[in-house]
């Protein structure tokens, strides 16, 4: 009768292969995350240009203020407004949004010159930058 089982030398390829498979899909994997995130970032700033353009037609031209364009749009919980009119996403949800991922820059002039300094000031100009 023939012993049932696996030899050590069968283990240690198996492992290996394993091992070399990781190593494949691991930064792979990675890569997926920091694109998914960008891709979530493109995405959330033509929300917010389209949100401003459909509130400017249907307020006869008048421009919104931050918490009146986020009622025109699905925004994420993690959009914030930052200081110096950046809005950011911030993902650990912790309010530092100077830290977070930035998005773009609301300004309170058609020269895009003055920075939104709150979110009841009106928004004349919006720039996206992503970082």
């Amino acid at each position: 009768m023939k012993p049932k089982g696996f030899t050590l030398v069968e283990l240690a390829i198996v492992i290996v292969i394993i091992g070399i498979l990781a190593a494949i899909a691991v930064p792979r994997f990675v890569d997926m995350s920091t694109e998914a995130r960008r891709a979530q970032r493109e995405s959330t700033a033509a929300s917010v240009r389209s949100a401003y353009a459909i509130y400017l037609v249907k307020n006869s031209g008048t421009s919104p203020t931050w918490t009146q364009l986020l009622a025109y749009m699905d925004a994420p919980a993690q959009l914030k407004l930052g200081t110096g009119g950046a809005y950011y996403m911030d993902y650990n949800n912790n309010n530092a949004v100077d830290t977070g991922e930035r998005i773009g820059f609301l300004y309170s002039d058609d020269a895009c010159a003055t920075a939104v300094a709150n979110a009841s000031t009106q928004i004349r100009c919006v720039r996206i930058n992503l970082n």
